[in-house]
């Protein structure tokens, strides 16, 4: 007899697993609101198979036109992953943080995907509706665990903008807002 479900996957391994630490100690401004979510939805849209933790080191790659996270550190790498972009962090209120290496700041296939993500950043949030309404609650398209983290990214930026009074403005506004955002991206 085959046993159906092997791994003990299903809705509550899932459950008592996903317990999201959304742990927001302070209100954020809104330049770093706004940094929070565009590196965050980075680093998600990265290709990756496991379950991120909070404060763990990971390595961010660009193999392709792809961006790759792995727990694998550039020296044991091997290029085996691609260029190096750099160390990530998933912090306690489900955003995540980039320390862009050396490489990534001179590179111009890093620079012109960045600057393409940057963009089209810019135009799926360039709208005259609430950023609440634009956030990744749930995203069909993402595998398991970046759809989970995603969904974490949502309450905690939502939060901070509540936070600020400024749920109800639209999204577009706020990008106007923060138009030197990019200048986060690589400094």
């Amino acid at each position: 007899m085959k046993v159906a479900n092997p791994q003990g996957k299903g809705l509550v391994t899932l459950f008592s697993q996903w317990h999201p630490p959304l742990v927001v100690r302070e209100t954020r401004d809104l330049p770093t609101l706004m940094k929070d979510y565009l590196l965050s939805l980075m680093v998600l849209s990265a290709k990756f198979k496991f379950r991120p933790v909070v404060n763990t080191p990971y390595f961010l790659y660009l193999k392709d036109n792809q961006l790759i996270l792995t727990l694998i550190e550039p020296q044991t790498n091997g290029n085996r992953f691609g260029k190096f972009v750099g160390n990530c962090k998933l912090k306690p209120e489900l955003t995540w943080d980039i320390t862009f290496s050396e490489e990534s700041k001179s590179d111009t296939e890093i620079q012109t995907f960045i600057e393409n993500f940057y963009a089209g950043f810019k135009a799926h949030h360039d709208q005259n509706v609430e950023l609440t309404s634009l956030l990744p609650f749930f995203e069909n398209s993402l595998p398991f665990y970046a759809r989970m983290y995603a969904n974490g990214l949502a309450k905690s930026i939502g939060l901070g903008v509540k936070q600020l009074g400024l749920a109800h403005i639209n999204a577009g506004t706020l990008l106007v807002k923060n138009d030197d955002i990019r200048t986060f991206l690589i400094q």
